[in-house]
């Protein structure tokens, strides 16, 4: 898989990115919906496409739980196209 491409029109709802390395999950990205935007804040495109990992300082924000109400972004997701993911799950949800 070279790239991964997706567009969701539907911002109220949460939605992560899980690929498959090496026959384990991880948790590569995460959009949290609801949460205030402010000038020290991007949204979920804005993390994305970011050339920098976002919250992965933070353990609670690689969670899928409210405990953190913020966007996460694996430093994996920099390395995307030399790493040898064999599944990508990308789950939609409404309530945590």
């Amino acid at each position: 898989m070279k790239s991964l491409f997706f567009k969701i029109h539907m911002w109220n709802y949460n939605f992560v990115i899980i690929p498959c390395l090496d026959y384990e999950w991880h948790l590569a990205f995460k959009a949290v919906a609801g949460i205030a935007t402010s000038a020290d804040d991007f949204n979920p495109f804005q993390v994305w496409k970011s050339p920098d990992a976002y919250n992965e300082d933070i353990p609670e924000a690689s969670q899928l739980t409210t405990i953190f109400p913020g966007h996460y972004k694996s430093s994996k997701v920099l390395h995307w196209n030399t790493l040898a993911i064999s599944q990508v799950s990308c789950v939609i949800f409404q309530d945590c």
